[in-house]
């Protein structure tokens, strides 16, 4: 079994996939779910709000928006579009570059066109956690 230190409190463990220690993650966790909780209380809450109320670093919300954990309704710019630079709310691509970046892969792979229920939402004016089993 390899070795490694964690990226964030540098003690040794067992490598497996992530490059943090289970304690981190767990830390992780726990701050995710004071963000969640946050969140269902103030719905409307910005990255630099949310930061600030809950301790959790504005990178570690934008990596979560990335991650398609966390998703804000109303692009606040915090959040880019990989491909044409647009402003999002989720995910790493807008909508029109998520449909025509699949429609190329369907093309490459020869499967059939991605249903547009998988391209990022653009709903309402608030921030929330997406439903998704962590």
């Amino acid at each position: 079994m390899e070795m490694a230190n964690c990226l964030r409190c540098k003690k040794v463990f067992p490598k497996i996939i992530d490059p943090i220690c289970d304690e981190c993650k767990k830390k992780d966790e726990e701050l995710f779910a004071a963000v969640r909780r946050y969140l269902e209380e103030n719905p409307s809450s910005t990255v630099q709000r949310l930061s600030e109320e809950t301790g959790a670093s504005a990178k570690k919300i934008l990596a979560w928006l990335r991650e398609g954990r966390l998703e804000i309704a109303q692009a606040t710019g915090d959040l880019r579009c990989g491909h044409c630079g647009e402003s999002i709310a989720t995910g790493r691509f807008c909508e029109a570059c998520f449909i025509e970046l699949s429609r190329q892969i369907d093309g490459i792979t020869g499967r059939k066109p991605a249903e547009k229920e998988n391209a990022p939402s653009k709903k309402g004016v608030v921030m929330h956690t997406k439903n998704r089993k962590s």
